[in-house]
């Protein structure tokens, strides 16, 4: 897959207004935005209720079938897991992993005030300061 730009918003930050954001409208206090190259979708913090902007836009949007099962939750998925089911959860470590790695990382963005480059096949950060939050200098003892 090609490379995705990521923008993460936290402490009060907001991104811009979009432009194809109706009048009326106000962005929600919290959510997602996805810009594509044929439209923008804002839903709400876990994905719920996605919405095509601008509203006009909506008539000429047909719905791709429906090519992925539905989850029937996380703790159902984790119960049956732990039941022994065969199917895997959703939440997996090689999904949950990944997410938890971005969400550190906006965490490291915040703190230091920077812009991240991460390479996540080396696990480095390029930018001052910013690997050294990333890869903090140990107490002797403490050394891994």
């Amino acid at each position: 897959m090609p490379a995705v730009r990521l923008t993460w918003y936290d402490g009060g930050l907001k991104p811009r207004r979009p432009d194809e954001l109706e009048a009326n409208q106000a962005l929600p206090e919290e959510g997602l935005m996805f810009i594509g190259d044929r439209g923008t979708i804002l839903c709400g913090f876990s994905g719920r209720r996605p919405r095509l902007i601008p509203e006009t836009k909506k008539g000429s949007f047909k719905e791709p079938p429906q090519t992925l099962a539905r989850s029937p939750g996380n703790l159902r998925e984790w119960l049956d897991a732990c039941k022994g089911a065969s199917s895997k959860p959703g939440a997996s470590f090689e999904f949950s992993g990944p997410v938890a790695e971005a969400l550190a990382l906006g965490n490291v963005a915040v703190r230091t005030g920077q812009r991240i480059i991460w390479d996540a096949a080396n696990l480095k950060a390029a930018g001052a300061g910013v690997e050294k939050c990333i890869h903090p200098e140990r107490r002797p003892g403490w050394n891994l």
